[in-house]
């Protein structure tokens, strides 16, 4: 499969690509704004740069390999003593056992090494910047459920007070409403705190600030199906080692022709006072001191290796897919029950806990300890919405449709 190149994005654009400020993301009716976001931001981050500089170096050498590997060797002589004595010649190394081919093919392979490379950079650096999206979107959600509850508190805490100078609060009561509003309190600021980590790890992809980042859907894809086999074999992973088990065997192959050596012939002509001169020379150099056994066996050794870690990366890849594909599934059907079950007794819970109390058929203590119960229901739903989005760009980035999803192809 081909592979695209994004080069360096000029800044006018880039400029103009983080002030778009979209309506929605990504979705079933959602604009490109998502892809055009992450694309720009991913063409210009510094890993990919390099990745893609090295996949042009990979390029070169392979133009290169394919090249003879030697050229001819122009000689000029001239002589005077009793005759005057002036020849020219030309002097050739034969590619006798086709060297040049191997290197070739291991330049080949080299290259489909750095494509792959390069994609994978490409793909990790999307997941992350996905990541990161979504961490600052359930951040702030998060931010505002931290204010909504320190809010909450202290206004209990005022009534909490005023039934405490009327008698129908005791001091005890009234110590654990105040370590609530304090909790709350802490828990608001830790909010803020990790939704402007959230925030600088969006911004560590970019050249400049910007507002208008798009937001991820609300809805969440259905759960994908296993796509082991045909598909996993042409995942990047399993590519790069692949190629890597391409380059050790060319490489065993070049090695053994290295232990044979390479013929030069030489023909040159001139003159020797009166007479013409012709003389044709051959020399070949003579593996004896070092017949490169050494070398041949540790290209074999290389060989072996780079077999066995195809069998281990094909493996790790298979498992990778199919535990993020039962991730996503778990999490997703959690968050499913939540909407259809949790969400709606939340509210009903919250109003009813507000009535008992608000009447005095609940007292103070388990009053907090269910509303604190009912908000930390509401933050471990965000979790549960975070990890969904996590396990659900893991999937993406394991199978390699990340790409194709931020495309709106699946």
């Amino acid at each position: 499969m081909a592979i695209p190149k994004f080069k360096p994005i000029p800044t006018g654009l880039l400029l103009f690509a983080l002030a778009f400020h979209p309506a929605s993301s990504h979705g079933e009716n959602a604009d490109r704004s998502l892809y055009q976001f992450v694309s720009v931001l991913v063409a210009n981050h510094p890993d990919v740069k390099a990745s893609y500089e090295s996949l042009r170096a990979a390029e070169a050498s392979t133009t290169a390999a394919g090249r003879p590997m030697y050229n001819p060797e122009l000689s000029l002589e001239a002589e005077n003593s009793e005759e005057r004595t002036t020849t020219i010649g030309l002097r050739q190394t034969l590619d006798w056992t086709r060297k040049n081919k191997s290197k070739g093919l291991i330049a080949s392979a080299e290259q489909e090494i750095a494509k792959a490379k390069y994609k994978l950079v490409r793909w990790e650096a999307m997941t992350n910047l996905l990541g990161y999206l979504a961490a600052f979107q359930l951040g702030s959600q998060r931010e505002l459920l931290a204010r909504e509850r320190a809010s909450l508190m202290d206004d209990f805490s005022e009534i909490a007070k005023k039934r405490l100078n009327a008698g129908d609060l005791t001091s005890v009561e009234m110590n654990l409403v105040s370590l609530a509003v304090a909790e709350a309190r802490m828990q608001k600021a830790s909010a803020l705190a990790n939704l402007s980590e959230a925030r600088q790890q969006v911004l560590s992809f970019m050249p400049v600030s910007s507002d208008g980042w798009p937001e991820l859907a609300k809805s969440f894809p259905a759960p994908p199906g296993d796509i082991v086999g045909d598909k996993v074999s042409e995942l990047p992973e399993i590519i790069v080692a692949r190629s890597e088990v391409h380059r050790a065997e060319e490489e065993v192959r070049l090695r053994k022709k290295e232990r044979k050596a390479d013929p030069t012939f030489a023909l040159a002509g001139g003159k020797e006072g009166d007479k013409d001169l012709v003389a044709l020379s051959f020399s070949m150099p003579l593996h004896i001191r070092n017949n490169f056994s050494a070398e041949v066996a540790a290209a074999l050794a290389r060989s072996e290796q780079a077999r066995q870690r195809q069998d281990g990366v094909t493996r790790h890849t298979t498992t990778r897919v199919r535990s993020a594909r039962v991730r996503y599934q778990i999490s997703y059907d959690a968050w499913r029950e939540w909407e259809g079950v949790g969400l709606a007794s939340l509210n009903e819970q919250r109003a009813e806990l507000n009535r008992l109390w608000e009447s005095g058929e609940m007292s103070t203590t388990d009053y907090l300890v269910q509303l604190r119960q009912t908000l930390d229901v509401q933050e471990t739903a965000l979790e549960l919405k975070l990890e969904l989005w996590d396990s659900w760009f893991e999937w993406l980035r394991a199978s390699g449709l990340i790409e194709t999803w931020l495309q709106g192809e699946t």
